[in-house]
């Protein structure tokens, strides 16, 4: 996993701790090291600033995106988890159609991971983005596009 960015961080316990509920999806590009072999690492940067373009465009004005690396990207949800599955399906939905990136049509799909805290003070920031990545390899196996966070997470990953 990618270390998250430290604003991102800075929020979560915060929010938490005041008791708001938050949530964190990251998300990995399915087959990314494709785009960058058969096109080019030019291309490949191009998309991942398209990708990012369309990923706030896809979630609302008070949540955040942060690009974590590579082709991981974190956001954080306020007010989750009623409206953090809402978001991964308007991201979902938001990949399927290419990308035109340097005159060619690009087909990338998101794997994510979604994981929620509601005022749970043993939930640190660390923690939570863990959850999220736990969930987002878990989608990425299962060909899902989605998951949740689930305890049995773990224990798969071993």
């Amino acid at each position: 996993m990618v270390a998250p960015s430290a604003n991102i961080i800075r929020i979560i316990p915060s929010n938490c701790s005041m008791g708001a509920p938050v949530g964190v999806l990251v998300t990995d590009l399915d087959d990314f090291k494709l785009v960058n072999d058969s096109l080019g690492h030019p291309v490949g940067d191009e998309l991942l600033r398209s990708v990012g373009e369309r990923i706030q465009s896809a979630i609302r004005t008070g949540d955040t995106v942060a690009r974590l690396g590579g082709d991981e990207f974190a956001i954080l949800v306020e007010d989750a988890p009623a409206i953090v599955e809402q978001i991964a399906d308007r991201l979902v939905q938001a990949f399927e159609e290419p990308f035109t990136v340097d005159g060619r049509s690009v087909d990338v799909r998101l794997s994510i991971g979604l994981a929620t805290a509601v005022g749970d003070a043993e939930v640190s920031a660390e923690e939570l983005f863990k959850r999220a990545d736990l969930a987002m390899y878990s989608a990425k196996r299962a060909h899902a596009g989605s998951r949740s966070f689930t305890p049995d997470m773990r224990q798969d990953a071993t």
